[in-house]
């Protein structure tokens, strides 16, 4: 893995001509550079350019597109269906979304297998003259195992616990400890809330009058060849947190969903692309 400008420049392109076969679509922006085409490639460097400012950064990118009413609302729209604009779970390690105005605008933020991260914005004008074209997908319902008392766990929060990770790594990198340490928590007690659920599972019920002294599955990360970089005391406390969930995770959820596929390892190459490209920044 290595993650630079002509990477970048590669994955963006990928995903522009893929977007730029969709009907709905008016036009991309980066940042505020105006792309009507995968081809204009000096546009795309200017734009890749104007984003870049270390191997931690994102390109932002907005997709305008004109849709009928009918496929706009609560509930409707690319966040059921994110593979319309590319970003299909083969091919991303984690994502994260949010919508607002009413489903007109929809967020996404993205990192990919490779290291290359997006935060994608799609901006939605309604006509009601437009064409529909089914852009969303009805989601299926979890199967719930037989003899289990929770669902399978659902894997659109798996990609946002790798978003998240992410998030926590850069800020960690980039110096800014409190807000790391916050995500850093807030991941661990993710692999709690996984835990506490395999524990419900196991005895049937979400009802326990007293405990069992378990175990901490995050304190339980051993023989993991990843090292990270040591910098100070405050950063390695945070470093093995994330670490920690990284590993706890994966572990877990391969546990309560048969479907998940573990991601911590593309999660450390990462990891040592950060690091690289930091220290030569430095």
């Amino acid at each position: 893995m290595i993650i630079n400008k002509e990477v970048i420049k590669e994955e963006l392109t990928n995903l522009l001509i893929g977007i730029f076969q969709l009907p709905e679509v008016n036009k991309v922006k980066i940042r505020e550079i105006d792309i009507y085409s995968a081809e204009e490639k000096d546009t795309i460097e200017k734009g890749i350019e104007d984003c870049y400012h270390d191997v931690l950064s994102d390109v932002d990118l907005g997709i305008y597109v004109t849709l009928n009413p009918e496929e706009v609302g609560n509930g409707l729209g690319y966040h059921n269906n994110p593979g319309r604009i590319g970003l299909k779970r083969e091919n991303y390690l984690g994502l994260a979304y949010n919508e607002s105005n009413g489903g007109l605008f929809q967020m996404f933020r993205v990192i990919l297998r490779t290291g290359i991260r997006f935060d994608i914005g799609v901006y939605i004008t309604q006509e009601s003259t437009a064409p529909t074209y089914n852009i969303s997908m009805k989601k299926q319902d979890e199967i719930k195992d037989e003899g289990k008392y929770w669902p399978r766990w659902d894997l659109s929060k798996a990609d946002t616990f790798w978003f998240s990770q992410i998030h926590a790594l850069a800020k960690l990198m980039r110096g800014d400890y409190l807000i790391s340490d916050h995500l850093a928590n807030m991941q661990i007690n993710e692999t709690l809330v996984a835990q506490m659920i395999e524990r419900d599972d196991y005895y049937g019920t979400n009802f326990h009058r007293y405990g069992y002294h378990e175990e901490l599955d995050y304190r339980c990360v051993s023989n993991i060849s990843f090292k990270f970089a040591f910098k100070d005391d405050t950063y390695n406390i945070i470093a093995n947190k994330i670490l920690s969930a990284a590993v706890s995770y994966d572990r877990l959820i391969s546990r309560l969903n048969p479907g998940y596929q573990p991601r911590s390892d593309i999660f450390f190459e990462v990891w040592k692309q950060y690091e690289e490209g930091m220290h030569y920044r430095s």
